[in-house]
């Protein structure tokens, strides 16, 4: 077995959670010099993340710790995915400090972290720093600031968004599932179904946001109605949709 063989094993057993099956790949390894005698991180970096999307954030952070000169901004950017993964955001500011170099992916996880650990300001915060250093938002960057604009139930920043998603010509049918989520979240549902009826294109996604967002402002009837064209329109339903249209038929 060499670096390749080791590196696809590690991925497989990561897509299936086993990390049992991680570690003995791990052990086999060092066993045969095959991480130790490789250069490039690259094993090293696979290993981090197996770890750490199994769950297993201590061993992860060993691997981190023992790399010294070998890290790179993959293993950095794996480490700060870990602590997103679990809810541990000081961890992962502390990471995210100490790196000399950042990339979009990075700017973008932090932000996700302080997003969805109730800390708005800070991830309101890290947006602005991160345009002024230059580095320009995707539509991940705008995905990972959305909940705070429901935390704040910010229309305004909300408004801010959506109209950096139209100039940056963002047309991802999930995106504008999100953006009429949360619309609905802060109150305005008449945003919510101009944006869903400007959609050419209506996925199973969409449906769901609207039929959620007239449940949430207790109007069954326009949520049922929702229902009844989307099956029109030849999509299947599935059980989070009946889920939301019960929901929206209990008012």
């Amino acid at each position: 077995l060499d670096f390749i063989t080791m590196l696809t094993v590690i991925q497989f057993f990561t897509t299936l959670s086993r990390i049992e099956k991680v570690r003995e790949a791990h052990g086999f390894s060092i066993k045969y010099g095959i991480l130790l005698g490789n250069k490039e991180p690259t094993l090293a970096n696979a290993l981090l993340d197996a770890y750490a999307k199994c769950g297993n954030l201590e061993y992860a952070y060993r691997i981190f710790k023992h790399m010294s000169g070998q890290k790179n901004l993959v293993t950095y950017n794996s480490m700060i995915s870990g602590y997103a993964e679990f809810g541990s955001h000081e961890d992962a500011a502390l990471i995210f400090q100490s790196m000399s170099e950042r990339d979009l992916t990075t700017w973008n996880l932090m932000v996700r972290v302080y997003a969805e650990n109730d800390c708005p300001s800070q991830a309101l915060s890290l947006f602005h720093e991160m345009q002024f250093c230059g580095v320009k938002p995707d539509s991940m960057s705008i995905m990972s600031l959305l909940p705070v604009c429901a935390k704040l139930a910010s229309v305004n920043m909300l408004r801010q968004c959506h109209g950096y998603l139209i100039r940056a010509c963002f047309a991802d049918v999930h995106l504008k599932g999100a953006l009429l989520d949360i619309y609905s979240k802060c109150g305005n549902i008449k945003s919510a179904y101009n944006l869903f009826q400007s959609a050419s294109e209506k996925d199973l996604v969409l449906f769901t946001s609207m039929i959620g967002g007239y449940a949430m402002h207790g109007m069954g009837e326009e949520a049922v109605g929702a229902y009844y064209q989307m099956l029109e329109s030849g999509l299947r339903p599935d059980n989070v949709i009946i889920t939301t249209v019960l929901s929206a038929c209990s008012h």
